[in-house]
């Protein structure tokens, strides 16, 4: 959430902007939005586990003694300067931690493009804003979806999902939610993470 009197990764994420849209019977806190996430008014917000955050999947991998953690990121663009970018930049995604985006501003139309991606790599509070909840593709990272890389998961129980392979559930700017395998190449999901890119996705997603 915006605030010039704290630096990003001090202010409170997106999620809890979206708080009263979504029906929750896990969070009746309030958040101060004037202060930090970690400030002693927000914490018991900040502690509060919300399921809804987290893959099912990496549940207990997740699980923190004093936060609560999310599996999701939102969409800042391709580059590790990505959420500082000003949206008319090419590399500029759908999420930034000062630029404000209207649907118009999706040039690249709204099902090419990502809002949000699964990731078990420096999970962080859902409440915190900062790496922890926005972040962009950083393309040294690459490949994206792998065992060990930035964004995806394997999952490997059963009776949560029966796919085994490396995936990542990748939420658009259409709404839609989709899972997308390893096998996609970095190209694509550059593609996929800018909103005015004008580069076009390949067809392995």
């Amino acid at each position: 959430m915006p605030s010039a009197d704290l630096p990003p990764e001090k202010r409170l994420s997106w999620f809890v902007s979206i708080i009263p849209f979504l029906e929750s019977d896990d969070l009746r806190i309030s958040p101060d939005k004037d202060r930090a996430w970690d400030a002693e008014s927000n914490r018991s917000l900040s502690a509060t586990e919300w399921k809804l955050l987290v893959c099912p999947a990496a549940y207990a991998a997740a699980r923190s003694p004093e936060w609560g953690f999310t599996s999701y990121i939102g969409v800042a663009g391709v580059g590790a300067d990505a959420a500082e970018l000003h949206g008319g930049d090419k590399r500029a995604g759908f999420f930034g931690y000062d630029r404000v985006i209207r649907r118009t501003d999706i040039k690249d139309g709204l099902m090419n493009t990502m809002m949000v991606i699964e990731s078990t790599s420096e999970l962080g509070p859902w409440t915190a804003g900062g790496k922890s909840t926005v972040r962009g593709l950083e393309p040294e990272t690459r490949p994206y979806l792998a065992t060990n890389g930035p964004f995806g998961l394997k999952h490997l129980d059963d009776t949560v999902c029966r796919n085994k392979s490396v995936r990542s559930n990748i939420a658009f700017a259409d709404g839609s939610v989709r899972f997308v395998l390893a096998t996609v190449s970095p190209a694509t999901l550059e593609a996929l993470a800018t909103i005015a890119g004008g580069d076009t996705p390949g067809d392995d997603y």
